[in-house]
């Protein structure tokens, strides 16, 4: 299942275009890549491409970009996992690469950590706590990824056209005159759901917090 949702990109109608600006919405408030990727189950390099193409994220200079740092085997190891790469990390929060990976690389103070060190915390939580030997419960993401809802999909003779429903949020549903289209437009929709209630989470701990690191906008 979740390989048919990372493949439904495109969708012709107005659905796709709102999803679109509401990602471009939650980076520019100061949601990560990572972060918005999680939120709507894409894959982080889909996100940064879009974010990319509209100007939010600069274009990487490939000569000689690997061998400008070298990682931790196990932070390389988390970027492999979810097929994202260091140099794409630093494009969306804005970091110079190589400044980047000798930051993350020394010793700083855990309750006082510079930018790089923030992010690397919000968007790879985990890695953090092996590194810093404290509990995964400790640092919990903002964001975890969510799990598929149970959709279902009927031909409804009415309306000649299939409808889409998510189960666990009977309040949306979409119609398609394909089966295929059907499902996009519940895909999108579901997906704007969540981006918008993590948009307001966003907002809510951005307001409680004395410090966020933000991804610059301009």
């Amino acid at each position: 299942m979740k390989e048919e949702w990372d493949s439904q990109m495109v969708i012709c109608d107005g659905l796709e275009d709102y999803l679109y600006e509401r990602i471009i919405d939650a980076y520019k408030m100061g949601m990560s890549v990572i972060e918005i990727s999680r939120v709507i189950s894409r894959r982080a390099d889909h996100v940064h491409d879009l974010l990319r193409k509209t100007g939010r994220i600069r274009a990487i200079e490939r000569r000689g970009s690997r061998s400008m740092f070298s990682l931790d085997p196990m932070l390389a190891k988390e970027f492999g996992a979810i097929s994202y790469s260091f140099a794409k990390w630093c494009a969306g929060w804005k970091f110079d690469a190589g400044t980047a990976a000798r930051a993350i690389q020394l010793p700083h103070d855990v309750t006082g950590p510079d930018q790089y060190v923030v992010a690397l915390r919000r968007d790879f939580p985990e890695y953090y706590c092996k590194r810093h030997d404290m509990p995964p419960s400790q640092l919990a993401p903002l964001f975890a990824e969510d799990e598929h809802p149970t959709v279902e999909i009927n031909w409804d003779k009415e309306r000649n056209c299939y409808l889409a429903r998510v189960i666990e949020y009977p309040e949306i549903e979409e119609s398609g005159r394909s089966l295929t289209m059907a499902f996009k437009r519940m895909a999108d929709s579901y997906r704007i759901k969540q981006i918008d209630e993590a948009i307001t989470l966003y907002q809510n701990v951005s307001e409680t917090n004395v410090k966020v690191a933000v991804p610059c906008s301009c």
